[in-house]
């Protein structure tokens, strides 16, 4: 068995993003994960606004991205879901 077989970047199957595979470890851009959120692109980031689905982190100048296990988390209880306490906002663009 190859292990690098299961490496998470080896799970993505459209040649954009299509239906990406989440891990906890990992980091997903918007496009990676859209495809299972049951609203646009604006809805969510009122909800990360407003603590209820969760914050991206910077990765560069304009490159933000979504932990893993915060997308698995939400994706668990979307109604419930709060981000955890000491988690910031980036400034909105």
């Amino acid at each position: 068995m190859n292990l690098s077989d299961h490496h998470p970047m080896k799970q993505r199957t459209s040649a954009r993003y299509g239906s990406t595979t989440i891990h906890p470890e990992g980091l997903y851009r918007w496009g990676e994960f859209a495809d299972r959120i049951p609203f646009s692109r604006e809805t969510w980031r009122k909800r990360v606004l407003s603590h209820q689905a969760p914050a991206p982190i910077r990765i560069g100048g304009a490159c933000t991205a979504w932990r893993g296990s915060e997308i698995l988390a939400w994706l668990e209880n979307p109604d419930g879901y709060r981000q955890p306490h000491g988690e910031k906002n980036p400034p909105s663009d």
